[in-house]
């Protein structure tokens, strides 16, 4: 895969990881009905839920933009995850009578990180679709394969595993 440079993705992937995190211990700790932040409400059992899988996500992307090249189908994921937020949280927040403005500045954040995601996988060269479908190239990436068929070598990296059929075919002495 030729691309330009994937260091502005992954820096913006990994704000996106700090960003969740953030959120994730906001939800575990201070969102809930009976909380410093309880508009909307909702039962302190759920918020904490919500708040493990912003930890889960957040450890995802930092991980993930250590080897963003490796990792591009998490990005995919992450822009179509934070577009459904958005657009979900926009919809009630204009078409639902009364529902709180609490947390309109969290969609600014998702929407602004998931045009980065986006602007800087164009930049560097990459298609939608290599965000989206990974291609093959991607599956065998530092993967350790066994020698090639009828060889002793040892294991080494992106050698085909090709099966010796005289081996499975041959019957043991009786």
């Amino acid at each position: 895969m030729e691309t330009k440079s994937l260091k502005p993705l992954a820096l913006a992937f990994a704000a996106g990881g700090i960003w969740d995190t953030a959120a994730g211990m906001m939800y575990i700790f201070l969102i809930g009905t009976g909380r410093a932040i309880d508009n909307p409400p909702v039962d302190p059992f759920y918020a904490i839920f919500t708040g493990s899988f912003f930890l889960c996500f957040a450890y995802l992307q930092i991980l993930s933009s250590m080897d963003i090249k490796r990792y591009l189908l998490n990005v995919g994921c992450l822009v179509s995850g934070r577009l459904f937020y958005v657009g979900l949280l926009c919809g009630f927040m204009l078409f639902v009578p009364g529902f709180p403005s609490t947390f309109w500045f969290t969609g600014i954040i998702d929407g602004v990180l998931t045009v980065l995601y986006i602007l800087f996988a164009l930049r560097a060269g990459l298609s939608l679709k290599q965000l989206f479908i990974p291609g093959p190239q991607y599956h065998q990436q530092g993967r350790i394969t066994a020698g090639a068929a009828g060889s002793d070598s040892a294991p080494t990296l992106h050698q085909p595993v090709i099966p010796n059929a005289t081996q499975w075919s041959k019957k043991s002495p009786s």
